[in-house]
């Protein structure tokens, strides 16, 4: 994965995080993003688990723009920072949910085919 072919606002070093942080998030995001990303059915709605700010499921959607990704968060601070992020980058398959996973659940939204949390 190279974070200088990749529109900035995916980098998490794009963000607030320090330096030593954003390295270990680089890292991390990279090495669950080299994994799922080859795992994703095509066509398939993948969901990730406390998003955060959106930095795997946001570089997965740019990775794989025929699957579709909900972004799942119980922080109300973070889910606007997500939407606001989707929005920017002018994602299509990409959607951020605010509430609990039994909220998620509860909705019965779609049939999910891969589920992570980071």
């Amino acid at each position: 994965l190279s974070w200088a072919e990749l529109p900035a606002s995916l980098d998490p070093a794009d963000g607030e995080l320090d330096k030593h942080r954003a390295e270990r998030k680089r890292a991390q995001v990279a090495s669950l993003a080299a994994y799922a990303v080859e795992m994703i059915a095509p066509d398939s709605t993948v969901v990730e688990f406390g998003a955060g700010s959106g930095h795997l499921g946001l570089l997965l959607a740019h990775l794989r723009p025929d699957a579709s990704l909900v972004l799942v968060e119980t922080k109300g601070y973070s889910v606007p920072v997500i939407q606001q992020r989707i929005d920017n980058l002018g994602f299509t398959n990409c959607k951020a949910f605010h509430g609990t996973v039994d909220d998620f659940a509860a909705t019965d939204r779609q049939q999910m085919r891969m589920v992570w949390s980071l």
